[in-house]
Parts: C-alpha cells; sequence; structure tokens
C-alpha cells in the first residue's frame, strides 16, 4: 500500500518533476534519462522513482 502512494505521489508531480528527481539522484545523466523516459509511460517513469526513493531509504536505514 505504501508502494502504491508513493507511485501515487510521483504520478501527480508530473514526468519532468520524476525525471529530474532521476537525474538529481544520479541514475544516470540527464541525456540517458531524458532518452530513456522518452520511451516509458508515466507510470512506469514514476515506478522508476519510487524504487530509487525506497532504495534510498534502505540506504539511510543501514548507516
Amino acid at each position: 500500500m505504501e508502494e502504491e502512494r508513493i507511485v501515487a505521489s510521483f504520478l501527480g508531480q508530473g514526468r519532468r518533476k520524476c525525471m529530474d528527481y532521476l537525474i538529481e539522484t544520479h541514475q544516470g545523466s540527464a541525456q540517458s534519462i531524458n532518452m530513456e523516459c522518452l520511451a516509458m509511460t508515466d507510470m512506469e517513469i514514476a515506478s522508476w522513482c519510487k524504487d530509487v526513493a525506497i532504495e534510498i531509504k534502505e540506504q539511510l536505514a543501514m548507516a
């Protein structure tokens, strides 16, 4: 349920904000993120952001 809430939150922010988040969290260069996102739906991008957010949360919990 929490994962659905996270995805909904990213969807609410819009495609550009999601892409900025992926770039800011160093998931790849701006160019590679932009190219990859061209072939993805908004839901796929939001799910990717969710996965990154969960990964970061887990890393912080271990620190």
